[in-house]
């Protein structure tokens, strides 16, 4: 059996309007005029910014940076399609990313180095070698990266395109941190050196013509 409710307890919502005027009187009423009306304008105005749909331009940069901190690079590089505000926001995140990556391996090959011995005999048995090994060798993949895209990232022709290169990056030293066993040097580097290898002559034959126009 459905339970009656009377009209008159029921609560219907007030217009934005109907509470604006009631909120002006009040104020005036209480003497707040100057200081408490200025809120009201900043809501009517966050009222009229605000349609049906809410728009991720309205975010701040610092907050979408974040939620953007939560995605894997190579989907950041695909959105960058969208639209020309998330192009710029996805550029600085890529540029940002590529650097953060370089930082992250070149303290974690130090950290390492630092454990080894000193005598070059011992090292080559220590559980650390091979780690170094393959540390070094993302090193000097991150500075061929950097010498084909860095002058044009940093005349801002350009971002770092190939985001899935810093996932795998990442990949690799998560590999490295989490393996208690040591791994193959070839098998851990062999996708990174591949798709390092397609992205560079994929800039340096396709796209850089078009950014030195």
């Amino acid at each position: 059996m459905k339970r009656i409710v009377s009209q008159k307890y029921v609560l219907k919502p007030i217009s934005f309007s109907l509470f604006n005027i009631f909120a002006n009187q009040t104020l005036a009423w209480l003497g707040f005029d100057q200081r408490l009306q200025k809120i009201l304008k900043l809501a009517n105005l966050a009222k009229k910014k605000m349609s049906s749909q809410f728009l991720i331009e309205y975010l701040p940069d610092h907050v979408i940076f974040k939620i953007l901190g939560y995605l894997p690079y190579d989907y950041i590089s695909r959105i960058r399609i969208v639209n020309s505000f998330f192009n710029r926001l996805c550029k600085q995140h890529l540029n940002r990313g590529f650097y953060k990556v370089e930082k992250v391996q070149s303290n974690f090959l130090k950290d390492l180095k630092s454990k080894l011995p000193r005598r070059e005999s011992a090292r080559r048995n220590h559980p650390y070698a091979r780690h170094c090994d393959i540390l070094t060798a993302i090193d000097t993949r991150m500075n061929l990266l950097s010498m084909t895209f860095g002058k044009y990232m940093d005349a801002n022709l350009c971002c770092f395109i190939p985001g899935k290169i810093i996932d795998e990056i990442y990949n690799v030293l998560n590999i490295l941190r989490t393996n208690c066993e040591t791994p193959r040097t070839y098998e851990v580097l062999q996708e990174l050196r591949d798709i390092s290898s397609m992205a560079m002559e994929h800039f340096d034959e396709k796209i850089v013509p078009g950014l030195l126009k």
